[in-house]
Formats: structure tokens, C-alpha cells, sequence
């Protein structure tokens, strides 16, 4: 979630014996990706897990709408680059320049996808407070003799020591 609209600053690195193997290399195949964001987009099978993330490739395509029928030229230029002897994938691209509006677009997104983020957390939190409460509960109906210990803050949660009995 953190700095989602800067490019990403890792490579792969694909090693190979010699120069031939360089040459015949196939990126899209190696990569995961399509051959017309090899240098760009993550692999295939990250992106059909990712709802965010098709939903930001259509953000980004209507964002940028010359980008459709520059796929069919950038396909051509990928089969180009192709042939030119490269042993490593490091191409970078610049990410795309957005619009006042869609930048406010995505900051929305990003503050609601915090923000649920926070909700599920504070869910989290609430939800073990209830199972201990219920686990307290529970223990108390049972037989054997207990005791509540007195608590050295104020507003702790309650506390039971129950004396051990012998297993039978």
C-alpha cells in the first residue's frame, strides 16, 4: 500500500550461459507478463489475484488514452528489442503523468483502502477481547475453587487464578 504510484525498484536478474542463450531468450515467457509490458508489469498470475490492481491498469489506461493503441505499436517494438542481445531485464518506465483529478482519484482510494485497513485491525483487536471475555466466562461456571486477583492498573482486564486439581 505504500507508495503504490512510484515504479518499482527491483529487478530480475536472468542469467545465462552465452550469448546465443541472451538472444533467444524469451522475457514474456520468463517474466510471467505479456510481451507488451515486459519491462513494466508485474506477473500475470500477481495481477488475476489483484483486484486493485486491474482496477488501477484501467485507471491508468483511461488516464492515459492513447495507451491502447500504443500497445499495438509497443508489441512491435517489444519484438524488436526482442532480437537485440540482452541478458538482463532493466528497462525502467517512468510512471505516467496523471491528472489533477485522477491523482485526487487515487488518493481517495488509497485513504479508504487505510481506512479499512484501521476498521479491520480495530475488528481484530475487538473480536479477541470478546474470545478472552467469553474464555473468562466459561472457566467461571465450571466447578473448583478460584480467586480474583486485584489488578495494579486502573481498567485492567479481570483476572481469575483457579487452583490446580489433580487429573484423574
Amino acid at each position: 500500500m505504500h507508495r503504490r504510484d512510484e515504479p518499482l525498484q527491483n529487478r530480475r536478474t536472468v542469467f545465462v550461459s552465452s550469448d546465443k542463450g541472451a538472444r533467444e531468450l524469451d522475457e514474456a515467457g520468463q517474466l510471467g507478463t505479456t510481451p507488451a509490458e515486459v519491462a513494466a508489469a508485474p506477473p500475470l498470475r500477481s495481477m488475476q489475484r489483484s483486484k486493485r490492481a486491474r482496477a488501477a491498469l484501467e485507471l491508468g489506461a483511461s488516464a492515459n488514452p492513447t495507451s491502447s493503441s500504443a500497445a499495438d505499436e509497443g508489441e512491435a517494438a517489444d519484438n524488436e528489442a526482442s532480437e537485440q542481445p540482452s541478458a538482463t531485464a532493466s528497462a525502467t518506465v517512468a510512471p505516467p503523468k496523471l491528472s489533477k483529478k485522477l491523482r485526487a482519484k487515487l488518493d481517495r482510494a488509497k485513504a479508504a483502502t487505510y481506512s479499512e485497513l484501521e476498521q479491520r485491525v480495530e475488528r481484530h483487536k475487538q473480536m479477541g477481547r470478546t474470545l478472552h471475555r467469553i474464555g473468562i466466562e466459561k472457566a467461571l461456571l465450571g466447578k473448583g475453587p478460584r480467586r480474583k486477583l486485584k489488578s495494579k492498573e486502573e481498567g485492567a482486564p479481570k483476572q481469575y487464578k483457579f487452583k490446580q486439581r489433580r487429573k484423574k
